[in-house]
């Protein structure tokens, strides 16, 4: 995976403009100034399989948005996107809708209860439970 650029602290503050009553050089130095406090540029390479807010926003949200409108288009009715808690979604946030009524972690708490404990054989038979307890889960448990 490539090297991605972020950034070590906000950004402050828009660029100065010059004062009529301040010099070239007074200008220069506060310019200087605010170059220096704006967040250092880092190369880092990113490990395992995390995925950030901007890139989600970017290159994996529009491929479901247009997926959505063929769907929609197709079948004349209105299709949802329903996305975990994952931090790439961007609805962490206790103000955000989405996350306050997120009804996908209510489910993968139920099931992952329901599954504690057990062992599997093969990632076949894991899938197999997973979607077994799925099926399970009523409405009145969420």
């Amino acid at each position: 995976m490539a090297a991605r650029r972020y950034s070590l602290q906000k950004h402050n503050k828009a660029r100065p403009k010059k004062s009529s009553a301040e010099t070239d050089d007074e200008y220069q130095r506060k310019v200087e100034v605010w170059q220096a406090q704006q967040p250092l540029d880092v190369e880092l390479q990113v490990k395992g399989n995390s995925m950030t807010q901007a890139y989600y926003t970017r290159h994996i949200l529009p491929h479901h948005i247009n997926r959505i409108k063929q769907l929609q288009q197709r079948y004349q009715r209105t299709v949802f996107l329903q996305e975990d808690n994952d931090p790439s979604h961007g609805n962490r946030s206790y103000n955000n809708v989405a996350a306050r009524l997120n009804p996908i972690e209510s489910i993968w708490q139920v099931v992952s209860q329901r599954l504690r404990g057990s062992s599997w054989s093969t990632v076949k038979e894991f899938k197999e439970a997973i979607q077994a307890e799925w099926r399970k889960v009523t409405l009145s448990e969420l």
